[in-house]
């Protein structure tokens, strides 16, 4: 219990300081939902916004775009953090079910997989 305790502190207290720090806006046109493009290896508009605008990226849980962003960040030499989460167990087997795919039995998301 204690661990999962602070565990939470240390989470919101993170995410305290990033509220706190995050101060300017900006407005990217990009037609995708983010993550690496169709060919993999270039990231959409937002996402190389969101690395290239970022000294240290910080993921808690995360699907295919946080992955994406959080590989691509590791790979230009930036600080990455993760913290694993679990997703909703009942949206992802919705997603999976819509997606003709069989039902995760892994909670933990694209990002989870990728720094586990």
């Amino acid at each position: 219990m204690k661990l999962k305790l602070h565990r939470y502190l240390l989470l919101q207290s993170i995410a305290v300081v990033i509220f706190t720090i995050w101060m300017v806006p900006f407005y990217v046109e990009d037609e995708t939902w983010g993550g690496f493009l169709k060919n993999g290896n270039r990231l959409s508009p937002t996402s190389t916004a969101m690395v290239e605008n970022s000294d240290v990226l910080i993921g808690i849980g995360g699907g295919e775009v946080g992955r994406d962003e959080l590989i691509a960040a590791k790979r230009s030499g930036k600080k990455v953090r993760f913290f694993p989460a679990d997703m909703s167990h009942q949206k992802a087997r919705e997603k999976a079910q819509k997606k003709g795919q069989p039902e995760p039995k892994n909670f933990r998301g694209a990002a989870g997989e990728a720094f586990d």
